[in-house]
């Protein structure tokens, strides 16, 4: 288990398509033809740069994220509690309520990442095919005083409940864009 408790400070920025990686636009091509909503972003998070697409697929809200040369690293999908398993359920709020004196849930999002599979082609049909009987992750996204502040957290969950990483969000104003 890799606990980490440092700060994410991420910033996004709306950008054109034709300022997207092209490498990540190969990995996209005929993904997206009946997606709605799609939006494209560059991102910084702390010394980092990448890329994220955002997009409505079938209902569901997907992001697809790409390091800065334009590599596949995951592929989340926006969910609800009542999506996750109730065993998983149970422990993530187990650890909730332990951690934090008071907590209210921003997000959640399935995490597909490139550890289950290396193949872009085979973690997308993961992702969008909503197999559940692979190892995904669950990134909670929280509001929550701890100790003394009120503060956000990103935390990371296997797909058994266990922590993964645990993160303050320290989102610059709320432009992070949700959707």
């Amino acid at each position: 288990m890799s606990v980490v408790a440092q700060t994410k400070n991420e910033k996004e920025y709306i950008i054109s398509k034709e300022n997207f990686p092209e490498v990540a636009l190969l990995q996209l091509e005929n993904k997206l033809s009946s997606a709605k909503r799609i939006r494209y972003f560059k991102e910084y998070d702390n010394t980092q740069i990448g890329y994220e697409v955002k997009f409505k697929l079938e209902k569901m809200y997907h992001s697809v994220e790409f390091d800065s040369i334009g590599q596949l690293e995951d592929i989340e999908t926006y969910i609800e509690e009542k999506d996750i398993p109730e065993s998983t359920l149970q422990r993530v709020n187990n650890f909730l309520e332990e951690e934090f004196n008071t907590f209210r849930i921003i997000k959640i999002q399935r995490q597909y990442t490139t550890e289950i599979t290396k193949a872009p082609e085979a973690l997308f049909q993961y992702a969008f095919n909503k197999d559940k009987n692979i190892g995904e992750n669950y990134e909670i996204v929280i509001a929550g005083r701890d100790q003394e502040d009120f503060e956000n957290f990103e935390l990371l969950f296997s797909s058994e409940g266990s922590l993964i990483n645990k993160r303050k969000f320290a989102s610059i104003g709320y432009d992070h864009i949700l959707y």
